[in-house]
C-alpha cells in the first residue's frame, strides 16, 4: 500500500488565524477565532468565507468588511436551520 503524501503542512490555529488576517479577514478577537476554529474546523468555515470574497476566482482576497465573525454567523445559521429542517422532515414522516 503506499503512502500518502501531503503537499500542505498542517497548519496551529494560531496560524491559521494569521494567514486569514493576511488575506484580508478582519479578527478583532483572536482568541476566540481560534476557539471556533479549534471546535469547528477551518476546512469547513471556509465554505462560509465564499460570501465574502471579493471574486470568486480570487480565492485569497478578502472584501474589506470581511470578518471572522460575519462567516462564523454564516455558519451558525446555517446550523441552525439544518436542525430545523430535520426536525420538519421528521415530524412529516411520522
Amino acid at each position: 500500500m503506499s503512502k500518502i503524501t501531503y503537499q500542505k503542512q498542517p497548519k496551529t490555529f494560531s496560524e491559521q488565524v494569521t494567514l486569514l488576517k493576511s488575506r484580508g479577514m478582519l479578527i478583532p478577537n483572536e482568541a476566540k477565532a481560534e476557539k471556533v476554529l479549534r471546535n469547528i474546523s477551518y476546512n469547513r468555515l471556509s465554505a462560509y468565507w465564499f460570501p465574502l470574497l471579493k471574486e470568486p476566482k480570487e480565492k485569497k482576497k478578502k472584501k474589506k468588511d470581511a470578518s471572522f465573525e460575519a462567516a462564523f454567523r454564516l455558519y451558525q445559521f446555517d446550523s441552525e436551520l439544518r436542525l430545523s429542517v430535520f426536525y420538519a422532515i421528521e415530524q412529516i414522516e411520522i
